[in-house]
């Protein structure tokens, strides 16, 4: 059984039909990379699939929990204790860190563990310590927010996600806020989790990060799925007109960007 499935998804603002009958599923321990244009219904699907949008149409559901079925052409969503087992299920790591100034470093990891799940807060406050010694931010567990660099708050919103001990973890253009080099920062971290066999989506504009550690790369345009496959073979001998001409695109710009 898939850890995470969405099916035949369809969502729409007013007119817009951004996302046309997407399915995609995650199998225990895979890295799935979707990668696409600006627009294309990247981020819209990831937050249909942790519950942040609702789904016009099609069905999601985390292992054996259903958060919503199709009757009749439109989504039907489950009760609170549903989707309350459904959000225990997985973590989201989002592009602005999304962190409480107010609270230290340890505080925003410790929080939902020990109010939400009502954990042992002497545990968590062990676990949440070693997640810091394993993001590189051993001695920061003290520091608010403001007092770190971007990469240090990524890296700490990331060990807040894995606190919860999800089965999945879900990364919203992780890099995006960040320059360079706290870039590289933070994807050595995703990479160190994916050697770790943990069951991720990570919607992403680095291609060459998306090539070298997702086990499946899916490309969405248009509000559907143009093409999936391994790394090697979506960038390496992409099957589809639209496939090729973005990576070309991409490799242009990248290439312009780097000779500025």
């Amino acid at each position: 059984m898939p850890v995470f499935e969405i099916s035949n998804a369809r969502k729409a603002f007013g007119a817009l039909e951004v996302l046309k009958g997407v399915s995609l599923h995650i199998e225990q321990g895979e890295v799935v990379s979707v990668i696409g244009p600006s627009g294309g219904g990247k981020s819209t699907l990831l937050r249909c699939a942790t519950l942040l949008e609702t789904l016009d149409g099609g069905s999601l559901a985390y292992g054996g929990t259903v958060c919503a079925g199709e009757e009749n052409g439109k989504s039907l969503y489950r009760g609170k204790a549903a989707l309350r087992e459904a959000r225990r299920k997985f973590g989201l790591v989002f592009q602005q860190f999304d962190l409480f100034p107010h609270y230290t470093v340890l505080k925003n990891i410790c929080d939902a563990p020990i109010a939400v799940q009502k954990r042992n807060k002497a545990e968590v406050e062990a676990e949440a310590m070693a997640l810091l010694d394993k993001m590189g931010l051993a001695g920061k567990e003290n520091a608010y927010p403001c007092q770190l660099s971007g990469g240090q708050q990524q890296r700490v919103a990331i060990a807040r996600a894995l606190a919860m001990k999800p089965e999945i973890l879900f990364f919203d253009e992780p890099t995006s806020a960040l320059d360079p080099l706290l870039t590289g920062e933070v994807l050595r971290v995703i990479r160190s989790l994916a050697d770790e066999h943990m069951t991720m989506l990570i919607v992403t504009h680095e291609m060459p990060f998306a090539r070298a550690v997702s086990d499946r790369v899916v490309f969405l345009d248009g509000g559907v799925i143009v093409e999936q496959g391994s790394p090697e073979q979506v960038f390496g001998n992409p099957r589809q007109q639209r496939t090729r001409e973005f990576l070309r695109s991409y490799r242009e710009t990248d290439g312009a960007q780097k000779q500025e």
